[in-house]
C-alpha cells in the first residue's frame, strides 16, 4: 500500500501500491459478508429469549432451572447477546465504510496517476518537438531556454 523508507535513501516520498490497495475492498466486502451471513444469523443459536417459547414449556417458566437468581442470569445472557449482535452490525458497517473509502482513493490515485502520466507525455512531446510546446492550431510560443526555463 503506503510505503516511506527514509532509511533506504529515500527522500521520504510517500508510494502507493494502487494495484494491492485495489485488492483490499473485495478483502473488506469479503469480511462483511462473513459477518453478515455466518455470524449475525448463527447468533439466533444462541439467544435464549425470557419472553419466548424454550421447547415444549412457556418462557414464564423457569428456563434456568430452579435456582435463586435464574432470571438474572437470563437477563445478563441477553444483555451479552444483544452487545455482540450489536458489536457484528457495528463491525460490518465500519468494513463497509472502510471499503468505500479505499475504492475512493484507489480512484484518485489512478486519476491523479493517469494525470501524471498525461502530464509526462506532455513534457516529452515538447522536448521532442524541440522545447515548442504542442498546441492547437500551432499557434503556441512557449520555448525552453538553454536554462530550462520557459519564456
Amino acid at each position: 500500500m503506503a510505503n516511506r523508507n527514509d532509511q533506504d535513501g529515500d527522500d521520504g516520498v510517500t508510494q502507493v501500491d494502487v494495484d494491492a490497495l485495489e485488492k483490499c475492498p473485495q478483502v473488506l466486502d469479503g469480511l462483511k459478508s462473513y459477518i453478515e451471513q455466518k455470524l449475525i444469523p448463527s447468533m439466533a443459536k444462541l439467544h435464549v429469549s425470557q419472553k419466548e417459547m424454550q421447547g415444549d414449556h412457556a418462557i414464564t417458566e423457569v428456563v434456568f432451572g430452579g435456582f435463586d437468581g435464574g432470571h438474572e442470569v437470563g437477563a445478563k445472557h441477553e444483555a451479552y447477546y444483544q452487545a455482540v449482535l450489536a458489536s457484528y452490525r457495528d463491525i460490518a458497517k465500519s468494513l463497509q465504510d472502510a471499503a468505500d473509502g479505499t475504492r475512493q482513493i484507489v480512484e484518485k490515485y489512478k486519476t491523479a496517476e493517469e494525470r501524471n502520466r498525461a502530464s509526462t507525455a506532455d513534457i516529452e512531446r515538447i522536448y521532442a518537438a524541440g522545447g515548442t510546446s504542442v498546441g492547437t492550431g500551432g499557434s503556441s510560443t512557449s520555448t525552453a531556454d538553454p536554462a530550462g526555463a520557459y519564456n
